[in-house]
């Protein structure tokens, strides 16, 4: 039940929450190489966004863009916008809906496109929830566990339509979402991709960042909400150097001990609980980091820290919590289940 409970808050996140929108580079379409979207490297808070990008297309000079809800909404549809291109470069300012969008740069006639994901979080009222996969063809089959121990995690599935060529997909990580501020580089936050099905099955690898993912798959060009399946995936990474046990004790005790390898001017490592929170009735639920601290390592390398969860307010079902432990650059994270 508490998987099921977290699933249902994901999607009221997905499309009721704070107004961020995150532009990273999406997946290409076809391997075009002939088409480049530059990476914004920037969080804006408008429905504005400026699409700029290079071509390597001497006789074009015109390029669509395309701006298309990944699931359906009743009030936007798809958009297109015939952009010129001017010393090998376009650019045009778009107006995008709440929630997942992908954006389509296309020749005129279809022969070279690349997409990438856009991420608006609305904070608009009125937004309606539908069922999401009640009547998906998509069935995830593995991994069958919530918790994934490495990266690239191989995703199978099957689906019930035989007619189906493809699937799209995006991979959201709510954990990282908390941090948009650092200069972490090295995993995007919001990723984007295909994956064949052949015989009514699918498989891929699918990168996944410390934490809560979120994966949303969908039938090749079809955004009826309906027709989504979602998977979450919480990524156990673990560092050689950090051993770490997490559990909650006499039901509102979270315990996090362990030990540090290595060398022994490791005195201190920071630990780190994240939680579904919603902090009152009024705000929409956030992954939220709920404890946050740095805890001596004795001589021996061990360590151990004890948060009470009787002092913290808001959490979501209290079901779930990820507890990390980092030490410099090395880190391990666990899944803790009340």
């Amino acid at each position: 039940m508490g998987t099921l409970k977290t699933l249902k808050t994901l999607k009221t996140l997905l499309i009721t929450s704070m107004m961020i929108l995150i532009l990273v580079p999406g997946a290409v379409r076809g391997e075009s190489t002939r088409i480049i979207i530059d990476r914004p490297g920037e969080i804006v808070f408008t429905e504005q966004v400026l699409v700029e990008g290079s071509v390597v297309i001497p006789s074009d000079k015109f390029i669509r863009v395309r701006v298309e809800p990944f699931i359906e909404k009743k009030d936007y549809k798809a958009q297109d916008y015939i952009v010129a291109i001017t010393g090998k470069r376009f650019k045009k300012a778009i107006t995008v809906p709440s929630g997942i969008s992908i954006i389509t740069a296309s020749t005129l006639d279809n022969r070279w496109s690349v997409s990438r994901p856009v991420l608006l979080f609305s904070t608009k009222k009125g937004l309606e929830e539908r069922e999401w996969g009640k009547s998906s063809p998509i069935r995830f089959t593995e991994p069958a566990e919530l918790n994934a121990r490495q990266s690239p995690c191989n995703v199978k599935g099957r689906v019930a339509d035989r007619s189906l060529k493809n699937i799209e997909v995006v991979i959201l990580n709510l954990s990282e979402f908390q941090r948009l501020y650092s200069d972490r580089k090295e995993m995007p936050l919001l990723d984007y991709k295909k994956a064949g099905v052949k015989s009514g099955e699918f498989s891929m690898p699918v990168e996944l960042s410390d934490g809560l993912n979120l994966i949303i798959a969908r039938p090749e060009g079809s955004n009826v909400p309906e027709f989504t399946q979602t998977k979450v995936l919480v990524y156990e990474s673990a560092s050689p150097r950090i051993s770490l046990a997490a559990s909650v004790q006499d039901n509102n005790m979270l315990v996090a001990e362990g030990n540090v390898k290595g060398p022994a001017a490791v005195r201190i490592v920071s630990v780190r609980v994240e939680a579904l929170v919603r902090e009152s009735e009024d705000l929409p639920p956030s992954l939220k980091a709920v404890f946050e601290q740095e805890i001596p390592v004795d001589k021996k390398g061990n360590y151990r820290s004890a948060l009470d969860l009787k002092g913290i307010k808001g959490i979501f079902a209290n079901s779930y919590f990820l507890v990390s432990v980092s030490a410099g650059k090395e880190k391990t994270v666990r899944l803790v289940v009340k």
